[in-house]
């Protein structure tokens, strides 16, 4: 009697995984769930497929649970040795297009069930030497509960087990909970733009803040004038919020004839004249109070970049381009 309980690959003595087409009769093969010895049927009229005795307790959960688990190791440490990485579907914070990521070359090992310093066990730990840097969670019937996401400790992605044994190569999260990603296109962007900025705030003389500060640019409105410079914006200026010390000098304290009233504006340094944040959309794109974080100021600064580079930021114009292409082949 035999039990017809889904064994998709079975474990030869070298602790490998094979697939009951590859295996060999004869061969020595065992359940990845409980350890029993399968039993191979390979014939002319039925598909190829392993099977358990009869007597097996087993559960198919806990062979598909621990089938993924294995694949994703194996696949990780043969990518260590120089073969070809898994892909991972991964979705930009920015523009929110699914493009492809490979792993870090940096890793070393893949590792399974490591019980990390939070107490969780994470099912595949993603090492560099003695470190756990990252893991993978696989999903058979329950996913990774909130308590988990939020206290595991470290980067994670869950994927689907039938997913994983399907193609181990090409990974799917059902939960991305991994380093942060940003797409080519937007990293490019980004460092184009920053590159353009930082070429603005030489000519014009006036510091370029690294966090906080949100910067554009803007051309003067004065016919005499015409100076490029960088305009800012901060987290509660729309509420009115003055801006925090460690500012820009052309950040001023200024009545403002439009509005009938004195706030903090922007101001050319060439002239001085005022540019009042009406004039523009505010650079601030995070909730309150995420604006303050480190996370918040890079992806206002990189989605600014992508309305720069995709339409003009305020204007192109034939210098504006030029600063951009020099910009582009420094990169």
């Amino acid at each position: 009697m035999e039990n017809d309980l889904k064994v998709p690959k079975g474990i030869s003595l070298k602790g490998e995984l094979v697939s009951p087409e590859d295996a060999k009769k004869g061969g020595d093969y065992y359940c990845p769930g409980c350890q029993q010895r399968l039993i191979l049927r390979k014939g002319q009229v039925n598909r190829a497929h392993f099977t358990h005795p009869a007597t097996s307790e087993c559960s198919g959960e806990t062979i598909l649970h621990k089938t993924a688990k294995l694949l994703i190791a194996e696949v990780v440490n043969k990518f260590i040795e120089n073969e070809i990485s898994p892909v991972i579907d991964r979705t930009c914070k920015t523009c929110t297009t699914v493009t492809k990521q490979s792993l870090p070359a940096t890793l070393t090992s893949a590792q399974l069930e490591r019980k990390l310093s939070s107490g969780f066990i994470v099912d595949v730990a993603l090492m560099i030497g003695d470190e756990i840097v990252s893991g993978i969670e696989i999903k058979v019937t329950h996913e990774v509960d909130e308590h988990k996401q939020t206290n595991i400790g470290l980067p994670f992605l869950e994927l689907l087990a039938d997913d994983v044994i399907n193609d181990p190569m090409f990974w799917i999260p059902s939960i991305d909970a991994y380093q942060e990603y940003e797409c080519p296109c937007c990293e490019k962007n980004k460092k184009v733009y920053w590159n353009y900025l930082k070429q603005i705030s030489r000519e014009t003389n006036v510091c370029l803040p690294t966090s906080i500060f949100r910067a554009a640019t803007r051309e003067c409105f004065r016919d005499n004038c015409k100076t490029e410079f960088l305009i800012f914006d901060w987290p509660g200026r729309i509420n009115g919020n003055p801006p925090p010390e460690e500012k820009p000098h052309t950040i001023q304290y200024r009545y403002s004839k439009t509005t009938k009233e004195t706030t903090w504006v922007d101001t050319c340094p060439a002239c001085k004249t005022i540019v009042g944040a009406f004039f523009y959309k505010s650079l601030c794109l995070r909730e309150e109070p995420s604006q303050f974080t480190d996370e918040s100021y890079r992806l206002d600064m990189t989605k600014i970049a992508t309305w720069f580079m995709a339409s003009g930021w305020p204007s192109y114009t034939d210098r504006v381009m030029a600063l951009i292409k020099a910009s582009e082949s420094e990169l």
